[in-house]
Parts: structure tokens; sequence; C-alpha cells
């Protein structure tokens, strides 16, 4: 027990619970005691109970409020804040000739502490954000907690005034936080750098967005990011759209509804609209919609040329290099792009050519073993052109434009045969649309062929020599394969 002679500015508090009419304290015992005031540690905190060491020499009560000890002695009960909301009462055993009992009744604090604007601070917190938001004094500061998401300390002092400038930060950090779709700290820090009145850096916000999407080839930002994000930057040049529907409703306009660059720019626009507001850039009210109202287009069924027609095409094409580019197209299934990435590799023919599938995390297909299918003549011959060895021994292709470019080279080239223009004609009438992938579609078409499933070409192995996966080939190709619906009907008709 340590002999310390306090001054009146440590005297907190004094114990009026005990009395000497309490016959269970034996003397010099620890006592608890349940002491629900409002008590308060150096630190803020409520104190529910306190431990009280009972002098060895306790006499007579006085008053009903003071402990009467020796003439020379009085008993002080001081706040040492030992641990968290379970502060422990030291005993100090001072001389008392210097203080008179009035003097120590004018100095003892009242009960309760509590200023009168802190409960409807409080109130105003719950009502606005919910019963699980509850704010406290922190050393003199405000600190935020959220039942079930942690805590967060608010650079507000906890005063009257310091509640009053908070109360509608708090309610910003709520709408930002959206019930837990970012974290308290984020929220914090998104409601301290925005607010309603500043104008967003769009500059630096797609700039961050790029990062953010690092598989995006200069080329794919350029034609497929950025048209559709400046559209959403224009959008808030003048008044700001009502919500994120409207928003995306605005920035698409520009592309025909059913159309391939539509859903691309839509696809682009979610995914930013997403990022930025996760990360507070945002308000919430601009998150993409869970579903848009769109008119799909049905898609084109693509029209596959027969053996006659590309050996047709192939004798009116008088430049030998893109005779080359045909039959390669034809032979091997390949997207007109992938003539560019053809490489000999241990004595076969490989494309490495990586063409990105769509995903968010940016995945690609990966190089692939080439497989011919041969074209056949009219009597049924397989023609065998020696693709492979004329690329080994250096035959040139023809022009195929920029990276990325080779299917516009290959139609523009085609557009100037009569043959081609003719057979567009043809597909047109059956209902189906000839482009430079018509090429690949014989290829798949062959591959399902009765011929060809009598020598056990699974779905799968075909999927893998055109560079796709199953679910990609079935979807598009999967009206090829064989079907035991019109033998069985011409079973029942004999």
């Amino acid at each position: 027990m340590r002999k310390t002679s306090p001054s009146l500015n440590t005297l907190r508090t004094f114990c009026a619970h005990h009395s000497a009419g309490n016959k269970k304290a034996a003397l010099g015992r620890r006592l608890r005691c349940q002491c629900w005031t409002d008590w308060f540690c150096n630190r803020g905190d409520r104190i529910r109970t306190c431990d009280i060491l009972l002098p060895k020499r306790l006499s007579a009560l006085v008053g009903n409020v003071f402990l009467s000890l020796d003439p020379s002695y009085a008993l002080v009960f001081v706040l040492s804040g030992v641990s968290w909301c379970n502060q422990v009462l030291d005993i100090f055993r001072t001389p008392f000739a210097q203080y008179r009992e009035q003097d120590v009744v004018s100095h003892m604090p009242r009960v309760s502490q509590t200023e009168p604007w802190i409960k409807p601070f409080r109130r105003q917190v719950a009502v606005t954000c919910g019963e699980d938001w509850y704010v406290r004094n922190n050393r003199g500061r405000l600190r935020l907690e959220v039942r079930g998401a942690g805590t967060v300390a608010l650079n507000f002092d906890w005063t009257e005034r310091g509640a009053a400038l908070a109360l509608p930060f708090i309610q910003q950090m709520f709408k930002r936080w959206d019930g837990g779709r970012i974290t308290l700290t984020v929220a914090t820090l998104s409601t301290k750098t925005s607010g309603s009145n500043k104008k967003l850096d769009f500059t630096q916000l797609v700039d961050a967005f790029h990062k953010f999407v690092p598989y995006a080839g200069d080329k794919t930002w350029k034609e497929n990011y950025m048209p559709v994000l400046r559209n959403c930057r224009d959008q808030f040049k003048s008044k700001a759209p009502c919500d994120g529907e409207a928003l995306c409703m605005a920035a698409l306009a520009q592309w025909e509804q059913g159309t391939r660059m539509r859903q691309i720019s839509r696809r682009v626009l979610f995914k930013f609209l997403d990022w930025a507001v996760q990360r507070g850039h945002l308000k919430p009210i601009y998150s993409p919609p869970a579903r848009l109202p769109e008119t799909l287009k049905p898609k084109r069924i693509g029209y596959p040329l027969s053996d006659a027609q590309i050996l047709s095409l192939i004798e009116s094409i008088p430049d030998p290099r893109w005779q080359f580019a045909v039959q390669l197209l034809a032979v091997y299934g390949l997207r007109p792009e992938e003539l560019r990435w053809l490489r000999i590799k241990d004595g076969a023919l490989w494309c490495i050519y990586e063409k990105s599938m769509g995903g968010i995390k940016g995945q690609k297909t990966e190089p692939r073993r080439l497989h011919p299918l041969f074209v056949r003549d009219v009597d049924g011959t397989a023609v065998d052109w020696k693709l492979q060895a004329r690329l080994q021994i250096g035959d040139v292709l023809p022009p195929l434009r920029t990276e990325g470019k080779g299917a516009q080279a290959v139609t523009s080239y085609l557009r100037r045969r009569k043959i081609w223009m003719a057979m567009i004609n043809e597909a047109d009438h059956a209902g189906e649309q000839l482009t430079t992938y018509s090429f690949r579609h014989r290829y798949a078409k062959e591959s399902h062929t009765k011929e060809s499933h009598t020598k056990n070409l699974p779905v799968a192995n075909i999927a893998e020599a055109m560079g796709h996966t199953m679910e990609v080939h079935l979807k598009n190709y999967g009206r090829f394969k064989p079907s035991g619906t019109g033998n069985l009907y011409a079973e029942v008709n004999v």
C-alpha cells in the first residue's frame, strides 16, 4: 500500500456505498462493490464495479456518507486505470489535518458525468444508420463502432460541436459502406476524399482503372474500353445521372441494341462501375443495375462452305499468295488472324496465336497443334496441297495489314471476287451468313460428318483441334453433330 500525499486535483470520488454497518466486511479484506454509477475512468469508459480494500482501522459511520478514520488519517479513493472498465480504487493514507470535511465534499464530483448532448447524438446515429452503429468517447476523440464490422477512429472531438460536425459525416459513411460492401476504413477514406460538390477527375480515375485490367492490350483498350468510358465521363459534365441504370443507358446509347459492340461496351462499363463504387470513387447509387433493358438480335448462322465451292474460289484467285492463304484457312480451319501466327515446331505445324477468351481475369487460348482436314474433289479424292512443307521452305503469304486486322484484310480481298459475292447471295437465300469464318465452319462440319464420326473423332478432340472449349464448340457447332433422329423416322417409313 502506497503512502502518498495526494492533492485536491487527484481526489476523484468517494464511495459512499460502504459503511461500518457492513458486518460481512472483515477488516483488512478486499470487498467487491456493485456500484452501478456513472463514474468514468481516465479513458472515458464507464466503471461498473470497483474493488475496495477496507482499511484495517475502521471506525464509526458519519452521516452515512464518510468513513470516519483515525483523526490523523483520511481514506481517499483515486482511479488507477489498472484495466479496461474494471478499475481498482487504490487506498491512499494521507494526513487529513489540512482538509476540512466540507472541503472534501465540495470537491467530490457528481455521480453522473454524462453530458446532455450525448444521448440525443447517439440516438440520431442509431435512427439514421441502424442500431448497430454506436459512437463513444476515446480519449477525447470520437470513435465509431459497428457491430460485426469493426471500429474506426474519426477525426472529431468528443464535444457537442464535434458531434454536430460528425453526424453528417457518419451518415455519408453509412451510405458508402452500403451494408458491408466495403470496409469501414475504406468508407471513411472515401468520405474524406469525396463530396457531393466535388468534381470527378475522370482522367485519373480511368488511368487507375487501366491498371486494374492489365491484360487489355493497347489496341483493345483504345477500341473497346475508351469509347464507353468517355461516354460515361460526359454524363457527369452537367447534371449527374440519378442512378446507375440511367448512367448506363446514356453511356451505351451510341450503339444499337443487340450489336456485338454494345455487348462489349456494356461489359466494360459494368466492370468499371463496380470497380469505382467498391473503392469509393463513385457513390453506391451508381452501381450497375442487375438487369438492363436490352433487345438482343438473334445471332446469324454461319454458312459453311462446301469443298466444291472452295475449289472454285481458289481457281478464281489470280494471286498465288492469296490462293495459299485460302488453302490454309480451309484445310486447318483457321481464324483469319491466325495466318500470321503459324510456326513449325518439332516437325509439326502449330498456331501460337493467343485469343482472348473474354473473361475478367484475361484468360487466353493456348497455342495448339494443327491437324489437316483435306478438301476433296468431285470424285471424293483428298487434295493435298503440301501446305506444311510450303511454309517450311518459306512460301509467302499475302499482306494482312496490322496485327488484329487479318479478317478485314481477307474480307477486303475476297469481296473483289465475283464468285465470292455470288456465294454471299447463296448464303443469304439459305438464311445464313458467309464470312471469312466460313472456312472454319466447313472444318467443323466436316469433322462431324458420318465418315469422320466413324473414325472416332470425339467432340472434345475436335474442339481441341479448333482451339476452343467444348462449351464454345457445342454452342456454335452443335448443329453439325450427327443425329440419329432422321434414320429412326426413315426406318419407321420402310
